[in-house]
């Protein structure tokens, strides 16, 4: 199920995120999609790769993510004091 979000934009190009395991774990299930479009800083659309290109918009970015896995929308919240002090 392909998702989408409003359009709005700043000028940035968009980026299309491709070739990964992407996964949104969305559902019940586990649900892989072809692509991400990213606008903005925001998530705007996950789902079948020719529906990305048409999101995206011309003189987007491409990034070919070469079979890594990619779980879109998935914030770490926890961290280890000292080392992200230390990062910092």
């Amino acid at each position: 199920n392909p998702t989408s979000a409003p359009e709005t934009s700043s000028g940035e190009p968009a980026v299309v995120y491709y070739n990964g395991d992407i996964l949104t774990m969305e559902g019940d299930q586990p649900d892989y999609v072809e692509a991400v479009v990213v606008k903005d800083g925001k998530i705007a659309f996950a789902g079948a790769a020719d529906e990305a290109m048409k999101v995206a918009g011309k003189g987007h970015k491409m990034i070919d993510l070469k079979g890594k896995t990619m779980l879109p929308g998935f914030i770490d919240a926890h961290g280890h004091l000292l080392n992200a002090g230390f990062q910092a």
